[in-house]
């Protein structure tokens, strides 16, 4: 199902933009204003996500109401009580591994804060329309179980947020970027994302 989302849509932006980045390079003054109009706390809807050509799609009927986000006055940006089982959404189900894990994470009753220090503050693009911060990389464990055996599963994910003064409406996405599974390197994320969706700040 296609759902119109113009800000979220920008989450496979590359986490901490290089400064030097010319399309990108902006002055002290204006950092401020961003991480001023984006800071504090927000709240929307959570869901599994998948950008393509034709738009943003939910990847299932999944979704979270009420979920809080916040950059502190220190820079960090942090998601609150993100039940652990949203993330079975990254998994592809078609592959047998995959399935077992994402099978193992919709048991999961377990909620957590997902949190990490902001590492860029600018815009997303040149006409400087929206602005963004992303965080350095979050570590979110999972415990799970899998034929009788327990395992620990860890999503390295970046957190941003997106705030539009024009349309006043301030969104984050959390985007994986490698899975490990009791330390060892798993799979690769397959684009599937998450998206907290809210329309005033």
């Amino acid at each position: 199902m296609a759902i119109c989302i113009a800000i979220v849509a920008m989450s496979s932006l590359t986490s901490c933009l290089k400064e030097d980045n010319e399309d990108f390079t902006i002055t002290a003054e204006e950092r401020s204003k961003i991480f001023n109009a984006c800071k504090g706390i927000h709240d929307g809807t959570l869901y599994p996500l998948y950008n393509t050509y034709e738009g943003v799609y939910k990847v299932s009927n999944d979704s979270v109401n009420d979920i809080s986000f916040i950059i502190m006055p220190d820079s960090t940006i942090q998601v609150n009580e993100v039940p652990d089982s949203i993330f079975a959404n990254i998994f592809n189900s078609n592959i047998t591994d995959q399935y077992k894990i994402a099978q193992a994470i919709k048991q999961s009753k377990q909620v957590q804060s997902i949190s990490a220090k902001t590492c860029y503050i600018g815009y997303t693009d040149t006409n400087k329309s929206t602005y963004f911060c992303s965080s350095y990389t979050a570590k979110h464990n999972i415990g799970i179980e899998i034929e009788g055996k327990s395992h620990t599963l860890n999503i390295n994910c970046y957190i941003s947020v997106y705030y539009s003064p024009a349309k006043n409406s301030c969104q984050a996405t959390i985007t994986p970027q490698s899975i490990t599974i009791d330390s060892t390197p798993a799979f690769s994320p397959n684009g599937v994302y998450l998206g907290i969706i809210k329309r005033k700040k």
